[in-house]
């Protein structure tokens, strides 16, 4: 990724996935590389980030990740934390511009939708259909 925007604001781009456009990851080095695709959704000012994920409980488990290939120190992050939280971060230039963390946890090995989204209100952080409260 070019710049920690990118995935925010993100639009569907097709795919040629496993199944009707769906992509299947192993955990161990399987990504999407969107830079082809910049010029389709560098100049939004809304979107969303949509996420299927199946927790666990144990140490910290990655999301989803952006970064800047141009500068290491901007990224976009939404992971799981320690404390079985979902978090999220983004930085530009090593400057966090946004942390969230969920109030509630979530370690019952099942499945959970996450969307994170921004718009002219702000940004809100969905849990399974639900605006999660956040600190």
């Amino acid at each position: 990724m070019r710049w920690i925007l990118t995935m925010l604001l993100c639009v569907a781009l097709p795919a040629t996935g496993i199944s009707s456009g769906a992509m299947r990851f192993d955990g161990v080095d399987d990504y999407v590389d969107l830079d082809a695709h910049i010029s389709d959704f560098s100049s939004l000012s809304e979107g969303a980030i949509s996420v299927w994920f199946k927790t666990y409980s144990g140490l910290t488990r990655s999301i989803l990740s952006s970064a800047d290939e141009a500068e290491i120190n901007s990224d976009l992050l939404l992971w799981l934390g320690a404390d079985d939280k979902i978090k999220f971060r983004t930085r530009e230039n090593a400057i966090q511009s946004l942390s969230l963390s969920t109030d509630s946890t979530y370690s019952d090995n099942q499945w959970h939708h996450v969307v994170f989204s921004v718009d002219s209100s702000g940004n809100t952080l969905y849990v399974d259909g639900s605006s999660a409260t956040v600190t």
